[in-house]
């Protein structure tokens, strides 16, 4: 059994992507979505993005718009040891 059955999931094409948004009072805030089965570092931004301004995610951020002014796109690796590891990729 590999490290990965073990763990309960894949890492095939899974990315933590950033987005840096400021909130009311004008302070930046990050948020970080894990998204899956992206084909590159482009559509995990779309992915993260459709996440984040789904009706669930803005009901809980009162109804905002997340309007990103910087991205930050990692893969997620398993390594050898069976650690897992970011790769930033932009």
């Amino acid at each position: 059994m590999t490290a990965t059955a073990r763990a309960g999931f894949s890492l095939d094409d899974k990315w933590l992507v950033g987005l840096e948004v400021h909130g009311p009072d004008s302070q930046a805030v990050w948020l970080y979505y894990v998204v899956d089965q992206a084909s590159d570092a482009i559509d995990a931004i779309r992915l993260a993005l459709r996440r984040a301004n789904s009706t669930q995610e803005r009901r809980d951020r009162g109804g905002t718009v997340v309007r990103p002014e910087r991205f930050e796109v990692q893969r997620i690796y398993l390594d050898a040891s069976g650690r897992l590891r970011l790769v930033r990729c932009c």
